[in-house]
């Protein structure tokens, strides 16, 4: 057993053939997990609301740890409500932010449901709701839009979450899919921006998964000015073949000058921080300058070339970064369990079938892969049967190969949320 922080983190690790340097790879990411903890790096930049009286939003499958950063950081919060992924919330937390002004709802993602409806609306009240001459904090992170989904005016619940499904199976990107969203929910796209008083200023504090830090795109950019239009949005449902609901309004454009922005951690901070621990641990490594954001099992074979080209050059030992968000392009017949960081890994690893030596591991950095209970999936090169492999790749079944070879990266819910971070670990000397 792994410690983290003051939870206990588990790495699944069960069959003997994983090697050595394979634990050093779970270590240095257990490592990194604590590096970019919220816990750890927002005090620095919340000790300035010590004392202060603050209105509190915290959005994202992050927003529990970053609410209770500022609650130890000693802000006088007045009122603050919270909305989270359900089963992020742990009992240690719910002592922290056990206070009558403090209100935490859980709601699913990716796919909204009743909760999530439920738990927008009642953000867009507390948002009218503020007193404008009281500083307000947004704590945001990634998950924002799909937790926070309140159908726009014609269009039902069902309607988004058909929509949102097609989407993430057609291999869309999180920017064409946050385009969508944007115009045919209520808060996404800044207009959570203009549910709040005149005179009123925001203090964002984020934690970003978006690859870019791009505000817009965070969250489906809830309280900033929309560069896209519908017409985008209906671009993107054309491209993927998906039917268009119907879209009335177009999102806000206008700006607010005296709102601030922090990024607080990003996924860059996730891989210079796993290059440190390596560092640290005289591991040679370094860090990809392709951010990944392809097809995940392109990707998985682009890494595999990689190492190949390595070893060609020399075999000597070295860690391999890579950092960013692929995708996954599902038939609608599929019933397949996975996510893309276990495709990414499998499909490296079937294509080094022939080269001993090599560790490949996937870690998505919130701990919740799509809808399974595992944060990624570790292997060794040389090690997995290429038929059984092969074949679920093929069905998108990836979670039950690795469970059944033990091969998962377990961590539960981190508190965090900065996209992925994909090794290769060659150590043939």
């Amino acid at each position: 057993m792994v410690k983290w922080g003051n939870r206990a983190r588990r790495v699944h690790h069960k069959i003997v053939s994983l090697s050595y340097q394979s634990l050093i790879v779970q270590i240095l990411y257990l490592q990194t997990l604590e590096a970019i903890s919220p816990k750890k790096v927002l005090p620095g930049l919340l000790e300035k609301y010590n004392g202060q009286p603050v209105q509190v939003i915290a959005t994202g499958k992050a927003a529990i740890d970053m609410a209770c950063a500022l609650v130890k950081a000693g802000a006088d919060i007045k009122h603050a409500l919270v909305i989270t992924k359900k089963g992020h919330v742990s009992s240690e937390q719910q002592s922290v932010l056990a206070f009558p002004y403090i209100k935490i709802l859980e709601a699913t993602h990716p796919i909204p449901d009743a909760h999530s409806e439920k738990a927008g609306r009642e953000l867009l009240q507390f948002a009218r709701s503020l007193d404008p001459a009281i500083p307000i904090v947004y704590l945001l992170s990634g998950g924002t839009s799909a937790l926070t989904a309140v159908p726009a005016d014609g269009l039902a619940l069902q309607q988004i979450r058909d929509v949102t499904e097609a989407l993430l199976k057609s291999g869309a990107t999180i920017l064409e899919v946050n385009t969508v969203r944007k115009h045919i929910t209520q808060v996404s796209g800044g207009q959570l921006r203009e549910a709040f008083p005149e005179g009123a200023v925001l203090h964002t504090v984020v934690i970003s998964d978006i690859l870019d830090n791009d505000m817009s795109v965070l969250g489906s950019g809830p309280c900033v000015p929309d560069p896209t239009t519908i017409q985008d949005a209906l671009a993107v449902l054309e491209r993927y073949k998906i039917e268009a609901p119907k879209m009335h309004k177009e999102t806000p454009k206008k700006s607010y000058d005296k709102d601030t922005v922090d990024i607080a951690i990003s996924n860059l901070h996730a891989a210079e921080a796993f290059k440190n621990g390596a560092d640290k641990a005289g591991i040679p490594s370094e860090i990809s300058p392709e951010i990944i954001t392809g097809d995940a099992q392109e990707t998985g074979r682009k890494i595999a070339q990689e190492v190949r080209a390595r070893l060609q050059k020399s075999t000597d030992p070295i860690m391999l970064i890579y950092r960013g968000e692929p995708v996954v392009t599902i038939d609608k017949a599929c019933t397949g369990s996975g996510s893309r960081s276990m495709e990414v890994v499998l499909s490296a690893l079937l294509e080094l079938h022939d080269i001993p030596g090599v560790t490949i591991a996937g870690f998505e950095t919130d701990g919740t892969a799509a809808n399974t209970d595992a944060a990624g999936a570790i292997g060794e090169s040389g090690l997995i049967d290429q038929a059984s492999g092969r074949s679920a790749l093929l069905a998108h079944d990836t979670y039950p190969f690795f469970k059944k070879t033990g091969c998962l990266i377990t961590t539960g819910p981190t508190g965090n949320n900065v996209c992925d971070i994909y090794i290769a670990h060659i150590h043939q000397k």
